[in-house]
């Protein structure tokens, strides 16, 4: 018997990477990777132990990054989940010897950037980063593997027929969604070939990765075009180019448009779900980002997921467990009962993981994981040939901790060095 699945949230300091290794079989597998940022804290004062400065997250995202080749240097899938820097500042370094075959990303069009970067304030080099940040993953990742593609997803579409999916369908491609009615004109003022990528909205329909074997399935919300609109009439239509070239004048001449504008990037956080095909017990995870479960969204996560959430057996509380962006509703209805929902604690945010969200997941007998992403708290997943559910482990020097899915061993962790 061998191990069907293995993943491990990595500790990397006030950010996130995930990283998951899905076997068809003893010699064949499937490496995919889920955002790969850090960030040093700002104005918090250190405990000590903790990540504090620039120069230590390099280090040790430099870390992660050598963990996450040696267990392959082939990354059959990365996703990035958005646009923040917490999440995508690793790349460069896990791309220097992680070779991506597919890589997949939220898109926001040239406007919505220019607002993303004024609204968060970016130094110099994030801001050029993110007034380009297809073209520069991209090349990336050619550098190592010239055939690597991106994939844009922009939304949800309901309702989309088979058919039409299977008709996209080749033998050597994955159909990731259904194209995206802007298509062709995002392609145009990214300036990206048409052969190195495509812009789809994602659908309900299960992806299967090796034949039987595993399923991922994607969220993805879009931006309300409205408030972008008002910002083309006045900006004019941007391209990336243009964007890049000149937006330390851009990002001067409209600060004060672009603060009266949509600037809630997290909510376009791509979540992701994957699990065993067959999944009968809670073997599935759900990966949400940063997105923020009020405003409706969680309904509209628990109607996309209505078949799925029954199946979750471990959920990471979005935006790295901040009470902010946390809904009771999600666990009231009792679909993650018995699940492990996973958050982080002493991250520089002032909002993270409140006692009464504890209280929360207690009363409804869920089992709550709470990590510290600046001290090294790593969680382990194994699924095994069997389906059998999750395990999760952590060792740091000379304690292991335990939490086996179902037995309720245990009604909260928490993990601290």
């Amino acid at each position: 018997m061998y191990d069907r699945f293995k993943g491990r949230v990595y500790s990397v300091g006030d950010g996130f990477c995930y990283e998951g290794i899905i076997k068809e079989n003893t010699s064949n597998s499937y490496h995919f990777v889920i955002d790969c940022g850090s960030q040093a804290p700002k104005n918090r004062k250190q405990k000590v132990g903790e990540l504090s400065s620039t120069t230590e997250c390099n280090s040790r995202l430099k870390e992660i990054t050598d963990e996450i080749v040696s267990n392959g240097d082939h990354i059959d899938l990365f996703i990035l989940t958005h646009l923040h820097v917490d999440h995508y500042n690793g790349i460069k370094m896990l791309f220097q010897s992680g070779i991506p075959d597919m890589i997949i990303m939220p898109y926001l069009y040239p406007e919505e950037r220019l607002c993303l970067i004024i609204n968060n304030d970016m130094d110099d080099d994030d801001s050029l980063f993110l007034a380009d940040p297809y073209t520069t993953v991209l090349n990336l990742a050619k550098e190592s593997n010239p055939d690597a593609k991106l994939i844009l997803f922009r939304g949800n579409v309901d309702n989309v027929d088979d058919d039409d999916l299977d008709d996209r369908q080749t033998d050597d491609s994955i159909v990731w969604g259904v194209p995206y009615e802007d298509s062709e004109y995002i392609l145009e003022v990214e300036d990206i070939r048409l052969s190195d990528a495509e812009v789809v909205s994602v659908t309900q329909k299960n992806i299967e990765i090796f034949d039987g074997i595993w399923v991922f399935k994607f969220f993805n919300l879009e931006i309300d075009k409205a408030d972008i609109d008002v910002l083309k009439k006045i900006v004019g239509k941007l391209t990336a180019k243009h964007l890049y070239n000149n937006i330390a004048s851009l990002k001067k001449q409209y600060k004060k448009i672009a603060k009266n504008l949509f600037n809630d990037f997290n909510n376009t956080s791509i979540v992701t779900y994957h699990a065993p095909f067959h999944n009968y017990s809670r073997c599935g995870t759900l990966i949400t980002g940063d997105i923020d479960l009020n405003h409706n969204i969680v309904d509209s996560i628990l109607d996309y997921f209505n078949n799925e959430m029954d199946k979750i057996g471990l959920f990471s509380i979005p935006h790295h467990g901040s009470k902010a962006n946390w809904n009771k509703k999600l666990i009231d209805s009792g679909v993650l009962k018995s699940s492990i929902c996973f958050a982080s604690t002493h991250n520089y945010y002032s909002n993270r993981m409140m006692p009464d969200m504890m209280s929360d997941l207690r009363c409804q007998n869920i089992c709550a994981l709470v990590v510290d992403e600046n001290r090294f708290s790593e969680i382990e997943q194994i699924i095994d040939n069997s389906y059998s559910p999750y395990i999760l482990n952590k060792s740091h020097k000379n304690y292991k901790i335990e939490a086996l899915l179902g037995k309720e061993p245990v009604r909260m962790i928490i993990i601290r060095p």
